[in-house]
C-alpha cells in the first residue's frame, strides 16, 4: 500500500544527500524527505547536519507518526564536533503533519527523532528551507 507522502512515477523525487538538501529541481522550499522509515521503540533517528546559508533564517520540520517521541533540535559552531542542545517539542501519539519551526543561530543545525515506548508503524520526517 502506497503511504500518503510517497509521490507517483511522474513526480519529482526529492532527497537528501550528505550534509546539503538538494532536490531534482534545484528549489529551495520544497520539503525534502530525511527518512520514511519506521523506528523500533525507544529507537532514534538523527539528520545529517544542515550547513545553514546566510540567507537562510528558519528551517521547518514536519514529523508524521502515530507513535509518541520527541523531536530535538541542536546546533555546532565547530562543524558539528560538539552538539549543544537548541530546544525540543514532545510529540504524543498521533500526531500527524505536525509542523516545527527552528531558527538558525549556528553554522551547523541538526535534529535528533527519539521514539517513545511504542514501535511505530508509519514515520515520515521532512525539512523545508
Amino acid at each position: 500500500m502506497r503511504k500518503f507522502w510517497e509521490r507517483g512515477s511522474g513526480e519529482p523525487r526529492i532527497t537528501a544527500q550528505g550534509v546539503v538538501l538538494t532536490s531534482n529541481t534545484g528549489q529551495a522550499g520544497d520539503f525534502h524527505v530525511l527518512s520514511t522509515s519506521p523506528l523500533a521503540a525507544n529507537a532514534t533517528f538523527i539528520s545529517s547536519a544542515f550547513v545553514i546559508d546566510q540567507d537562510m533564517a528558519l528551517l521547518i520540520f514536519q514529523v508524521v507518526t502515530e507513535a509518541a517521541g520527541t523531536l530535538y533540535s541542536e546546533y555546532s559552531m565547530d562543524a558539528g564536533v560538539t552538539w549543544k542542545p537548541m530546544g525540543k517539542v514532545i510529540l504524543a501519539a498521533l500526531s500527524y503533519s505536525t509542523a516545527i519551526g527552528v531558527l538558525l543561530i549556528a553554522p551547523h543545525v541538526r535534529v535528533r527523532y527519539v521514539n517513545g515506548a511504542v514501535a511505530q508503524t508509519d514515520f515520515y520526517f521532512a525539512a523545508k528551507y
